[in-house]
């Protein structure tokens, strides 16, 4: 399997992330007509490649599952204090919008499901925007809603300060589909990412205290 390490950098403030690599997921339709699939494209970004979704679903880097890596200590003062952390992989609108392909629609990916990679065991895993310290745009794969399990990405939209967090430590498989919230384009096929969740060493990259939970949505 092929390793992504995403990091933060040790001893900073909640505003700075440091990362290795990271991959980019992105929206995209055959052809922007109503009832079109939403495509969900890998690939395009430049030295990703070997990045695609197999057709098992998983994302894949080259021939190997790719498992992106994470496990810093949140300390926010907010629901995440306590959780392991890191930067995560960027899901956008951006890269097909000019086509024309996307017009009319408002992006969003559901977190469907969250399953060991082996044996039991459960985790509640969670994805948002980091902006200087204030988490926004939060999604929850326990999320009582569908909205409340969803990162939003709209359409033109990139946001760069994206981070992961898990309750527990291991190796899970979290499943994704992108919907379109306004109902113009139908829901995309499942994908799903692996996440291998290994706690950094004593010491090592903490968000900081005064981060806080912003207001979640936005639509």
């Amino acid at each position: 399997m092929a390793r992504l390490a995403l990091v933060t950098v040790a001893g900073l403030a909640a505003t700075s992330f440091g990362q290795v690599d990271h991959v980019h997921l992105t929206v995209d339709t055959e052809s922007g007509q109503q009832g079109d699939q939403i495509l969900v494209e890998t690939g395009w970004y430049q030295g990703e490649e070997n990045i695609s979704i197999g057709q098992d679903g998983y994302v894949y880097d080259g021939n190997e599952i790719l498992v992106v890596e994470f496990g810093d200590t949140y300390s926010g003062g907010n629901a995440w204090d306590g959780r392991y952390f890191g930067a995560g992989p960027r899901l956008t609108s951006d890269f097909f919008f000019p086509t024309g392909r996307l017009d009319g629609g408002d992006f969003a990916f559901e977190m469907v499901d969250v399953s060991p990679v082996s044996g039991n065991g459960a985790t509640a895993f969670g994805w948002a925007e980091n902006h200087n310290g204030t988490l926004m745009n939060i999604a929850d794969s326990e999320g009582a809603s569908k909205d409340d399990r969803s990162f939003w990405v709209g359409t033109n939209r990139h946001m760069h300060h994206q981070i992961l967090s898990s309750t527990h430590r291991g190796m899970w498989d979290v499943t994704m589909v992108a919907y379109d919230i306004n109902g113009v384009y139908v829901d995309a096929d499942p994908f799903t990412m692996r996440f291998s969740v290994v706690p950094a060493p004593a010491g090592l990259a903490l968000l900081g205290a005064g981060g806080l939970v912003a207001a979640r949505r936005r639509r």
